[in-house]
């Protein structure tokens, strides 16, 4: 599970996370976990899960959402522990 934000399009981005993987873009967490792991990402199942209005906003949805999941394998800001707690 990935929780990434971004202010572009989800299809803009999905199609850089691609191409970062078809290149073996090193900069890239997602080709890294990708390419180490032989792992096929469905992008075909990418979803929207929260939308935010600016850039901070949208930060600490992604480590929220990321803390939450056990399955998440992405790395994100700390998040302070009263905002933890909310559902």
């Amino acid at each position: 599970m990935y929780y990434g934000q971004t202010d572009r399009a989800l299809k803009t981005r999905l199609k850089e996370h691609k191409r970062t993987i078809r290149v073996g873009d090193n900069n890239s967490k997602v080709a890294q976990h990708a390419n180490l792991f032989v792992h096929s990402i469905n992008f075909d199942h990418a979803t929207i899960v929260d939308k935010a209005r600016n850039f901070h906003e949208r930060l600490l949805l992604e480590a929220w959402y990321s803390q939450r999941d056990n399955n998440a394998g992405n790395e994100h800001i700390d998040i302070p522990d009263v905002n933890k707690s909310l559902a």
